[in-house]
Formats: structure tokens, C-alpha cells, sequence
């Protein structure tokens, strides 16, 4: 169990909610409790970095934010090259992920292990990105980060101005700096702009 579900654990048991087994922060039990918790008021409306409460940490990742990284991403069973000549499998997985795997040719996972893989991704990067907000955000704007992130990488997200925008307040100017990460090689790619215009509508979309 990572240190995020375990949070998510005992902060809804200490709000005497029972979540049943939870199952990583990307896996179906886990979200299903947050949202069912969600709806009896239980967790904070607004995810906040700066909270005590083990429910306003920002390492939640709703279920649309999952969703649209899945959608994107794709799932492959085999190994193959991305647009920039990275081994890449599963969905969207690299080893620059970090997460126990170095895709290579001829390599092949099953769907189930794709979800692993995809689960210590986000969970990663997740940690990574909530240390890097500096304002309260909503679970869709933080959901959105995460996709990003995952496509471009945290040290990319650190840097761009949908982040600085962000911690500025400019939330607005934030959701249509999404739209500055449409390239590979230089040439805007049609799937990456459907993505950011994906990403930058879930950002906006409130709670």
C-alpha cells in the first residue's frame, strides 16, 4: 500500500467512513471510496497542499484525470518506439518512469501488468507535482496537471508556464498554456492537440 492510500485510509476512518480495501490511487476501490466519500461531504471540496488533513492532499487522482491519461496514452501490449524513438509499452510507459521496467524490442506485458505500471506512474509523478503547486487546486485541475506531466515528464512540467500560471493565480491563463504542448520534433501533432485541449477542458471544469 503507498503512503497516498494509506492517507487516504485512515483519514476517512478517522472521519468515521469504512472504505473497505483500497487498492492504489489510480485502482477502482480507491476511487470509488474517495467519490462516494466525496458525495457525503466527507473530503474537502478543494484539494489544498497546505492542509493538515490527510483527505486535502493532492496525490487523489480522480477518475477522469485516469481516464484521459488511459484514452491518450492507449494501451500496447508490445513494445515499440514513440514519436520521439523512445521504447515505450503499456500505456505510455517508459523506463524514464521509473517504475521497475526498461521497454525494449520484443517486450510484451499483459493488460493487468499495464495498469501497474501505470498506477506507479501516476502515483509517482502525483507526489511529485502536488510538492511543485503552490495553491489550492481543484481535484480536475490537479487531474489535469498529472496527464500532462505524465506525457512531458515532471522536470518538463516544473518548468512550464502552465505551472507558473498556476501558483500565479491566473488560472484561465494556465488551462490555455496547456495547449503550448503540441509538439514532437518541432511539427504540432494532431493527437497531442486533441489531448491538450482534453486536458486543458478537465482543468476547467471546476470540482
Amino acid at each position: 500500500m503507498t503512503n497516498g492510500v494509506y492517507q487516504i485510509q485512515i483519514g476517512l476512518s478517522a472521519l468515521g467512513y469504512d472504505p473497505g480495501p483500497l487498492d492504489g490511487l489510480t485502482g477502482p476501490r480507491t476511487l470509488a471510496a474517495m467519490d462516494a466519500a466525496r458525495a457525503a461531504g466527507l473530503v474537502p471540496a478543494r484539494i489544498a497542499p497546505s492542509d493538515d488533513l490527510p483527505l486535502a492532499s493532492p496525490v487523489y487522482i480522480n477518475a477522469a484525470a485516469v481516464a484521459l491519461i488511459k484514452e491518450f496514452e492507449g494501451f500496447r501490449a508490445d513494445a515499440y518506439r514513440d514519436t520521439g524513438g523512445v521504447w515505450t509499452i503499456g500505456y505510455g510507459t517508459t523506463a524514464a518512469a521509473g517504475v521497475g521496467i526498461t521497454p525494449a524490442a520484443g517486450m510484451t506485458i499483459t493488460e493487468a501488468q499495464a495498469d501497474g505500471y501505470l498506477q506507479a506512474a501516476v502515483d509517482k509523478f502525483a507526489a511529485q507535482i502536488a510538492a511543485m503547486i503552490e495553491v489550492p487546486v481543484s481535484a480536475n485541475e490537479f487531474g489535469a496537471c498529472v496527464s500532462l506531466a505524465y506525457n512531458i515528464g515532471p522536470a518538463a512540467f516544473e518548468k512550464s508556464s502552465v505551472l507558473t500560471r498556476l501558483n500565479a493565480g491566473d488560472r484561465k491563463g494556465a488551462a490555455a498554456a496547456f495547449s503550448l504542448w503540441n509538439k514532437a520534433g518541432g511539427k504540432i501533432l494532431p493527437g497531442l492537440a486533441r489531448r491538450r485541449a482534453a486536458e486543458a477542458a478537465l482543468f476547467l471544469k471546476g470540482e
